[in-house]
């Protein structure tokens, strides 16, 4: 941290948080990696963003009757990156990008990460078909399965290509109000600004976001494929309980087109994963062949906890993976097998070595 008028502030390699207003400019730069669950590290302090206000208006924005308002530096498009959406008495409607630091992604074998890739780039490749027959260019990509397994790997997959190799944006929709935020303004404001920009809409938990009213699911499916739709976008919703959602969410075309069962990782993953994440000395202190076959059924989240209580905890590796099974007893019992959506993939787990 470096120290200014006796505070301590964030240099420029440690984690920040900028505002980027809709007609900013904070030239920030794309990141490599995400976290786990794209949970964002906020350490922005309140004289930071009194900083960036005092720092002075710049140019004139112009409205109509001849009325001419101060605003900041503006840029024609925003950084590449992820943003959440925020409304302020301040600023009014603005979004806000997210930078952090977060463990290397690893790029883990998953069959389902293959076959959504390329459904997904397809999709964005076929723009001009899409508009030919009239369709608006739009996709919708629910994953489900019990939790640990890789949905939220999946979005940091699915978000680093667009935000690396597109140059596009992803909008984080957390809950009821980010939602309302999205149809009223982001949708409609970003695509008018910025026509061409891809993005990528992620709705983690989409059964507790829209458990919150029957107004919240109206406002979903409107997003959806009502009225609010916009070009150039691919939805991307997760649930460790399909069975929560309503038929005409889960199972209607134009909504979710494509649905992924993701099960627990096979025997070629949990290899993957433990040989990538435990250094050569710990993996030689292991049997690993012993650890693949005792943790089939385990999540991967699973599989990091047994890591962490057995190598840096020192638990003695029965216990600890007795603990874990007992834990997904209950997980497991709860998820059907069964898939759901008429286009849903649902192959048995290859468990084989």
């Amino acid at each position: 941290m470096a120290k200014k008028k006796g505070k301590l502030q964030p240099s420029d390699e440690e984690i920040k948080k900028e505002n980027i207003v809709i007609g900013s400019d904070e030239n920030c730069e794309s990141y490599d990696s995400f976290d786990d669950c794209i949970d964002i590290a906020d350490i922005t302090t309140a004289e930071r963003e009194e900083e960036e206000f005092e720092s002075g208006y710049k140019q004139w924005s112009v409205s109509d009757n001849g009325k001419y308002i101060p605003c900041f530096k503006t840029v024609f498009k925003v950084p590449p990156g992820i943003y959440e959406l925020k409304m302020s008495q301040q600023l009014g409607f603005h979004i806000q990008k997210q930078l952090h630091f977060s463990d290397d992604l690893l790029e883990l074998p998953m069959k389902e990460t293959k076959e959504i890739m390329e459904d997904i780039k397809l999709f964005w490749n076929r723009e001009e078909m899409f508009k030919r027959y009239g369709y608006t260019h739009k996709r919708g990509i629910l994953l489900y399965g019990p939790p640990g397994n890789g949905k939220s790997y999946l979005i940091q997959v699915l978000s680093r290509h667009l935000i690396k190799k597109m140059k596009g944006i992803v909008i984080n929709l957390k809950d009821h109000d980010s939602v309302q935020l999205f149809l009223e303004f982001a949708g409609p404001i970003i695509r008018t600004i910025e026509p061409s920009t891809p993005i990528i809409v992620i709705m983690e938990d989409i059964d507790n976001i829209m458990e919150y009213s029957n107004s919240v699911l109206t406002k979903v499916l409107n997003m959806l494929d009502g009225l609010k739709q916009i070009n150039k976008v691919v939805y991307v919703a997760t649930t460790n309980y399909p069975e929560r959602l309503q038929e005409r969410v889960s199972s209607r075309p134009s909504r979710f087109d494509r649905r992924y069962k993701i099960s627990s990782p096979n025997a070629k993953v949990r290899e993957f994963y433990i040989r990538n994440v435990l250094s050569e000395e710990d993996l030689n202190s292991i049997n690993v062949k012993q650890w693949v076959q005792e943790t089939k059924d385990l999540s991967i989240a699973h599989i990091k906890e047994l890591i962490i209580s057995v190598i840096l905890l020192n638990k003695p590796f029965e216990l600890a993976l007795e603990e874990m099974k007992n834990m997904t007893k209950r997980i497991f019992q709860s998820h059907s097998s069964k898939g759901i959506g008429f286009s849903s993939t649902d192959d048995t787990t290859d468990d084989s070595d």
